[in-house]
């Protein structure tokens, strides 16, 4: 009984980071600079406490603290599997952090507390704001227009449709807005639940939702236009061979891209943020707007 207890306590305070990561790392609506930082200072905690506390002192027995951070790691790499995307990934990062302080066992709390400090600063103020993930938290409202390429028309790319046609936007009798997304991007999933049945109320534009690969492994086109978020298999889209995505050279999702009837891009931004819902759509009907009153 004496050798289940730890056993059992280590397991539960490994299972007790996972929700840690999730809340303070993953979640769209509060992930910051500040919640990283403070997921490492609670993993820590929980490691430390892991390390010095719990008896026996087997190491073997104490790496069992690591199950849950394997876990998650694993789940990542499953879902994502885009290298240079993972190399940034907060969950990565977090994972390899937990290893040095694991690799640590027999250092001093302090500097084990130094050294938590210094890796938690270096990466959620240095490089996790400059992150794919962190960039697609926020929506940028400043209209920057020399950031993508307006050197090509819609006529310049095939799409697949619904019908498993080949379809090239053109003579548009209205502006266009085309949402990017992709399955494993939290907040394209979170503005598809948002917007989409406020902007289909609004006839004076087309919208559609421009599904885009991301590493080698994707959704079959089936299951594409049969996605549960997406109420009308009608408004999606594939972006064949990703040729919009690297022409423009998008490095985030989602974009929400505005053209004008002739085809041509007028104004974009990228990211959402549902705290900022009502601002979205307050922007996004004024640059929708503005393109129809396009000649």
């Amino acid at each position: 009984m004496k050798r289940i207890k730890p056993l059992v306590l280590l397991i539960s305070l490994s299972m007790a980071i996972i929700p840690v990561w999730g809340l303070f790392l993953l979640n769209p609506d509060t992930s910051s600079q500040f919640t990283v930082f403070t997921a490492y200072l609670i993993t820590f905690l929980i490691l430390n406490y892991a390390i010095q506390r719990i008896q026996p002192s087997s190491l073997v027995i104490k790496s069992l603290i690591l199950a849950g951070p394997i876990f998650y790691l694993l789940a990542s790499i499953v879902v994502i599997q885009d290298i240079p995307a993972l190399l940034t990934f907060p969950i990565v990062w977090i994972f390899v952090f937990s290893l040095i302080i694991f690799w640590m066992i027999y250092a001093k709390m302090l500097f084990r507390f130094m050294v938590t400090i210094s890796f938690a600063s270096l990466y959620a103020f240095a490089i996790y704001p400059k992150t794919e993930f962190a960039k697609t938290q926020t929506f940028d409202f400043e209209r920057i227009e020399s950031e993508l390429s307006t050197n090509h028309t819609l006529s310049d790319f095939s799409f697949l449709n619904s019908q498993m046609d080949s379809v090239v936007l053109t003579q548009l009798n209205k502006p266009i807005l085309i949402e990017t997304w992709n399955e494993t991007c939290g907040p394209c999933i979170q503005s598809i639940r948002d917007l989409q049945e406020i902007l289909a109320k609004d006839t004076s534009f087309h919208h559609v939702y421009l599904y885009q690969y991301r590493g080698k492994k994707h959704l079959d086109a089936n299951t594409i236009f049969n996605y549960e978020e997406i109420k009308s298999s009608e408004k999606i889209l594939i972006d064949i061979d990703n040729k919009l995505f690297e022409t423009l050279q998008l490095n985030s999702y989602p974009y929400f891209l505005v053209y004008d009837r002739e085809g041509r891009l007028r104004s974009y931004h990228s990211g959402y943020n549902r705290k900022k819902k009502g601002e979205v759509l307050k922007k996004l009907n004024g640059l929708i707007q503005s393109a129809t009153l396009i000649l």
